[in-house]
């Protein structure tokens, strides 16, 4: 009778299948489409070849690295707002 006053509940079951990305597959696969074309007439890097790629990867990175310096910019501002809000409140 005691027992099932204090009954304790069982875990709660959930279905997760896991996944998994293969970073070297995925190159190897872009690596191949991109040799089968050259194969057969069909560029996909452009007319500038390796070096069209890189400047494509140098913009991108670029952009990222803005996207920081705003972030870091934001951090700065709202620390020394709560700051000078928290000194305010204490010494004022």
């Amino acid at each position: 009778m005691i027992s099932s006053f204090f009954k304790t509940s069982r875990n709660k079951r959930f279905n997760f299948t896991p996944r998994y990305y293969d970073e070297t597959k995925e190159a190897l696969k872009e690596r191949y489409a991109q040799m089968e074309a050259e194969v057969n007439g069909k560029s996909t890097l452009g007319s500038g070849g390796f070096s069209h790629n890189l400047k494509d990867r140098w913009k991108a990175n670029k952009k990222t690295s803005n996207f920081s310096k705003k972030s870091n910019f934001r951090l700065v501002i709202i620390a020394s707002l709560l700051f000078i809000i928290a000194y305010y409140l204490l010494y004022l």
